[in-house]
């Protein structure tokens, strides 16, 4: 028998069950009986799985179901005074009948469309194009790349990845209205490894960019060094702290500060273990001096004894470069040098100046 018609069958007898008790009392007790039974045939199928437990619930429910349905419609009976109507009690009948049933199909059918809206896909034109969104002072052209996030104003609760369509088209929505507001835009570099970048719509074609060939074609090295690259709002997110390196206000340290640093090529540095600052000018195109935080990493499998570094520093008055990167040995000069060029285009290239590629190249 098809299964359809087997659980009408439960559901039209369970109905029956208690639509036939006429008098208050009867309904009362029969309630208490029908409730006994719901609860005794979930419990005794508790401990059942897979298929088996599945039937059990759906079993349940049109049990349930039946139940409530017929209760209640022998309760509007008894309510409205037309028990000794016939007619007006087979209308009420039916009605809760095929009602019950109906209205449940319509709030799984609404249901059902309401989560495929939620859980929707970004559309292609979506997918193709860069998002200008504004951050601080300025404007951030976001590419739809899986290994990036964005957080909004509400923090946390305004973080989207990527990689998640449904928060992807949220992304998508927010920059079309324009109403739209990012305090950081982050790049995982280890999520791009697995994410197949190459197949994304805004991949698939050049772009001059600096960020397009990092992130389309970027290729896994036997370690990371560079790990994460963000933009961020310092003025809405608690980075001040890490945007200078001030001296101490007082105590014994204060009037040896500057006596503490040294120089290490175009950096200064001071201290040791998990506390190493460098300090450096303000690079071309930055709006601040280049501020690290290190510390040193040992006894790494597979790796040789390094640091590393949390970098910050001002891009303009409202946007500031935030980036984590590794350097083993001791060589910290050319290695930040080089990482900083790679995190600086990149960072660029998002905000629209000074980090494309030459056509030459």
């Amino acid at each position: 028998m098809d299964l359809t018609v087997v659980l009408l069958l439960i559901y039209a007898v369970t109905f029956g069950a208690m639509f036939v008790l006429r008098e208050p009392a009867w309904l009362a007790g029969g309630g208490l009986l029908a409730f006994l039974v719901v609860v005794g045939h979930f419990a005794l199928g508790r401990s059942a799985t897979g298929d088996a437990g599945i039937a059990v619930f759906v079993f349940g429910m049109a049990i349930a179901i039946g139940f409530a349905s017929g209760a209640g419609a022998r309760l509007t009976v008894l309510t409205l005074g037309w028990g000794e109507s016939r007619r007006r009690s087979t209308a009420v009948g039916l009605l809760f009948f095929l009602g019950a049933p109906l209205g449940l199909h319509l709030w799984g059918y609404a249901q059902q469309k309401a989560s495929q809206r939620k859980y929707a896909p970004p559309s292609m034109a979506c997918k193709v194009r860069l998002h200008e969104m504004r951050m601080g002072d300025g404007m951030v052209d976001v590419p739809m790349i899986w290994g990036m996030w964005a957080e909004t104003e509400r923090g946390l609760s305004g973080r989207m990845h990527f990689y998640q369509q449904e928060e992807a088209r949220e992304f998508c929505e927010l920059a079309e209205r324009g109403d739209g507001r990012l305090t950081m835009l982050s790049i995982d570099f280890p999520q791009l490894f697995d994410m197949p970048n190459p197949l994304l719509p805004i991949c698939q074609a050049p772009r001059p960019e600096a960020w397009w060939k990092e992130l389309c074609r970027f290729k896994r090295s036997e370690q990371f060094d560079l790990y994460t690259i963000a933009l961020v709002d310092p003025e809405r997110v608690d980075m001040q702290h890490r945007l200078s390196i001030a001296a101490p206000a007082a105590g014994p340290y204060k009037a040896q500060y500057d006596e503490r640093w040294t120089k290490e090529g175009p950096f200064m540095r001071t201290g040791s273990g998990y506390d190493i600052h460098f300090r450096g000018p303000a690079r071309p195109g930055a709006a601040s001096p280049y501020v690290a935080h290190c510390q040193e990493t040992r006894n790494d499998p597979g790796r040789a004894d390094g640091l590393l570094c949390k970098v910050t520093y001002r891009l303009s008055a409202g946007v500031a470069l935030y980036y984590y990167f590794r350097t083993d040995g001791d060589q910290f000069a050319a290695e930040a040098q080089r990482h900083d060029e790679r995190a600086f285009a990149i960072a660029r290239s998002l905000i629209g100046d000074a980090g494309a590629v030459p056509p030459a190249r």
